[in-house]
């Protein structure tokens, strides 16, 4: 809740503004593609930023669930401040490097494709409406969990690393070798129902956020 609400809201959040801020002064008409990739990958790349501590206890929780052995945190809100006495502060950004590309890569798919695919919609006579909504998030969200699911396995084994990888080069050389291309897209699937079931309500309700505020 605190990785998924926080991450979401600073995306959404800092992505209108950052489009406004790279689209060219005297553009007339909606922003280019091009400029909303630039928007979403960097709205993408700062929440990271921001949220990476929260983003390090799940993963590490989600990881210590798998073991088998005691969980090392009893809680997520207990698990920050161990992990910064334990390994120092700099712990909760673990992995910050991949973590933040991975993000900002997702974010273009997903805010920057919804975005664009809307336009399309709309200019093609939808309606701007829920039905246009929810089919431009579906489109976001697939081709999303395409471009991240790769970043995402390496993310997670990185920050669960236990000693067995020696740095993000490591983990995607070692994987590739020894389980070949399609270890990139280990758990596809269920990462794709989540996120699309996430994406869909998330854009759905953004947008009638945003009617109540321009009716206001």
């Amino acid at each position: 809740v605190h990785r998924h609400f926080g991450c979401a809201g600073f995306r959404l959040g800092m992505y209108a503004p950052i489009r406004d801020f790279w689209t060219p002064a005297g553009h007339e008409g909606p922003a280019s593609f091009h400029t909303k990739c630039m928007a979403s990958f960097t709205s993408g790349f700062l929440s990271m930023m921001i949220i990476s501590p929260a983003d390090v206890v799940k993963t590490r929780m989600q990881g210590d669930s798998n073991t088998g052995k005691p969980p090392r945190y009893p809680s997520p809100t207990r698990a920050y401040g161990m992990i910064a006495r334990q390994e120092g502060v700099r712990a909760l950004w673990t992995g910050i490097g991949p973590n933040a590309m991975r993000n900002a890569t997702m974010n273009i798919f997903e805010v920057g494709f919804y975005d664009q695919t809307k336009e399309s919609l709309l200019a093609r006579g939808f309606g701007n409406n829920v039905g246009t909504h929810l089919l431009s998030a579906m489109a976001a969200a697939f081709t999303a969990c395409l471009a991240a699911c790769p970043l995402d396995v390496v993310k997670n084994r990185w920050i669960s690393n236990n000693s067995n990888y020696t740095s993000v080069t490591d983990v995607v050389v070692r994987t590739l070798r020894n389980e070949g291309p399609m270890a990139f897209y280990t758990g596809f699937v269920p990462f794709f129902m989540r996120a699309s079931s996430f994406i869909c309500t998330q854009f759905v309700a953004y947008e009638q956020i945003m009617k109540i505020v321009r009716e206001l």
